[in-house]
């Protein structure tokens, strides 16, 4: 064709918008610009579980021939500013220390690009933690402790770093659960010059750190041991040193030479001199002797029973006793004996002394002896019962005293008194006396009875007969004195016999007197 026809020119603007939206659909995407490189920000191996990274990515310079490639919708920036090709976003929980990496991101054809609002939205600030303040540093052996107080500003405190180095060189670290507000440093060497510094951190970052601390170890020693008595006080060159329940103790001080002195109740002092080594330990074991101490006398009567401390001791001639303890020491010496007023007494031994003591025991009135008739009555002493043998008999073992006794039996009448008893032996007898519904000791009563009418009948009887006697005998008297006085008045003529003449004995049939 010569000239340009109308025909084919319709035909090459068509294939061209066909050809135009081919280019970028199907296959493998052209990029429009170098793929973004991704850097992982590293992390100390040492950091705790539960920190947090950053994953950061920045596209790279645009190619004139290509157009730039729009970020991601968290891009930074606000709607004011132009976009930035520098990206961030955080990794999660438990990320540990990585090497720096790069990776390739192929960008979205303009195409395919979904198109978004610009964003407000800004990453929440968190405020660092303030600077620590060091409140003390306490030397050990070959460590030492250091104490702090949490940060008057800042944020809150997750974690707290520790950092410690010889001549301000900090050479070692330390990381501790915000929470902790002491740690102990170590190894440490004696001479060199420690500077110790602590910071707070969280999600933020690390806060400043504090003042510094400094700290030099005078060449340590250590020592430790063990004292016996356990309650011993211990003095390391005059100054106190601490003593557990068991009886250890340990200490750091300087190497050399030192005194320990060590004292306990009823026991010679000991002091001893140490020689502790440079950078070292040195265990020593103490062992007090007892301060004896003495506590004597004798004891009366002799066969009376003493115990020291419960402990049974013999007596010796005559109730004599010895016995020795340490000084100080304080104990319990009882002595007892049947029918005495036991003793008990508490005794705290003397230093290198004796303590004399006599003991002389009362006699109880074990000397108390009832007998009691019946052997069945019932019988109480000072309001308890007493209990009579088959004979009717009770010993009794009471303090001097006066005690009331009562004695009582079915049939009897009872019997209610007082005895005072001394240290000497008392006897006492009660005998029953039987009354209404009571019984004589051979039994069976008046005539083999039991009934108090026998009784009263048989007092009738006898105040009857009494009664009667003495009737008769005065009947017989008065008889008597009648018969008495006829004889005397026949003798005197008075009365002639009977018949009524003077030959007549009988003087009641005389007549009258005749005149001569």
């Amino acid at each position: 064709m010569d000239r340009f026809s109308p025909t084919w020119a319709i035909f090459v603007v068509l294939a061209f918008m066909l050809a135009a939206p081919l280019s970028g659909s199907g296959g493998s995407p052209t990029p429009l610009a170098d793929g973004p490189a991704v850097v992982v920000r590293s992390l100390p191996a040492s950091h705790p579980a539960g920190a947090s990274g950053v994953v950061g990515w920045e596209h790279p310079p645009v190619s004139p021939a290509r157009p730039s490639v729009p970020g991601p919708p968290s891009r930074s920036g606000s709607p004011s500013d132009p976009p930035k090709d520098r990206f961030a976003a955080p990794i999660g929980s438990g990320a540990r220390a990585v090497a720096d990496c790069r990776a390739s991101l192929t960008p979205l054809a303009p195409a395919h690009r979904p198109t978004y609002p610009p964003s407000t939205a800004t990453a929440p600030s968190v405020t660092v933690p303030g600077a620590p303040n060091i409140t003390g540093v306490v030397p050990g052996a070959g460590n030492a402790t250091v104490d702090w107080s949490p940060p008057s500003s800042g944020g809150p405190v997750v974690n707290y770093q520790v950092d410690w180095g010889v001549e301000g060189q900090h050479a070692f670290m330390l990381l501790l659960n915000g929470t902790l507000l002491t740690a102990t440093l170590g190894p440490l060497l004696a001479g060199p010059h420690y500077v110790i510094q602590v910071a707070g951190e969280n999600s933020g970052g690390s806060g400043p750190f504090s003042a510094p601390a400094n700290l030099t170890l005078v060449a340590w020693s250590e020592l430790r041991g063990g004292v016996s008595p356990t309650n011993a006080t211990l003095r390391l060159d005059a100054a106190p040193l601490p003593v557990d329940a068991a009886g250890d103790f340990s200490v750091n001080t300087t190497p050399g030479a030192h005194v320990l002195l060590a004292n306990a109740q009823g026991y010679f002092s000991l002091s001893k001199a140490v020689d502790l080594p440079w950078n070292g330990t040195a265990s020593l074991a103490l062992s007090l002797s007892s301060e004896p101490g003495a506590f004597a006398g004798v004891v009366r009567p002799p066969a009376a029973n003493a115990t020291w401390d419960s402990v049974v001791i013999p007596l010796g001639n005559g109730g004599a006793f010895r016995l020795t303890g340490a000084g100080g020491s304080v104990h319990v010496f009882n002595v007892s004996a049947p029918t005495f007023v036991g003793v008990s007494r508490t005794v705290t031994l003397p230093r290198n002394a004796t303590l004399w003591l006599n003991v002389t025991l009362i006699r109880v009135s074990s000397a108390l002896l009832l007998v009691v008739s019946p052997a069945t009555a019932a019988v109480t002493v000072n309001g308890s019962a007493t209990a009579l043998d088959i004979g009717g008999r009770a010993n009794l073992s009471l303090f001097p005293g006066t005690y009331p006794i009562e004695v009582t039996a079915s049939g009897y009448l009872p019997d209610f008194r007082n005895v005072t008893l001394s240290t000497d032996r008392l006897n006492v007898s009660i005998n029953l006396t039987p009354g209404p519904g009571g019984s004589s000791s051979t039994g069976g009563g008046f005539l083999g009875g039991s009934h108090p009418t026998w009784l009263y009948i048989a007092l009738g009887i006898l105040v009857l007969a009494a009664v009667l006697l003495t009737s008769a005998w005065l009947a017989r008297r008065r008889a008597a004195q009648r018969v008495e006085l006829v004889d005397r008045d026949l003798e005197d003529g008075r009365l002639y016999p009977l018949g009524g003449s003077p030959e007549r004995e009988d003087p009641r049939d005389l007549g009258p007197p005749q005149n001569p």
